[in-house]
């Protein structure tokens, strides 16, 4: 399983622990049904090389193009993730009794 923080790993660890009653060593979580990996893989990105990745693409005759095709006017992009995590709670219910 997956968190974006070490606090919400934590988190997480400890109600595994103290409500559930389940041992976690070194990111593994042992149940009577077999054992998982808990760990932290933030979302994000590193703005300083974002912006020399954008710098240099700037001049990629792609961008050129782009950029006459749109005759002055300007263009915004937006990026988003997915949220996984909607529906978490109805997706875990059957396995809830670890």
């Amino acid at each position: 399983m997956a968190f974006q923080t070490e606090e919400d790993r934590e988190n997480f660890q400890s109600y595994l622990e103290s409500d559930l009653g389940l041992t976690v060593s070194g990111g593994i979580v042992t149940s009577r049904y077999g054992t998982s990996r808990i760990a932290v893989f933030p979302i994000g990105i590193d703005p300083e090389k974002f912006a020399q990745h954008a710098a240099k693409a700037s001049s990629h005759p792609d961008v050129s193009r782009l950029r006459r095709s749109l005759n002055g006017e300007r263009l915004a992009i937006g990026v988003d993730r997915l949220d996984y995590s909607k529906g978490l709670l109805i997706a875990w219910r059957p396995s809830t009794a670890c």
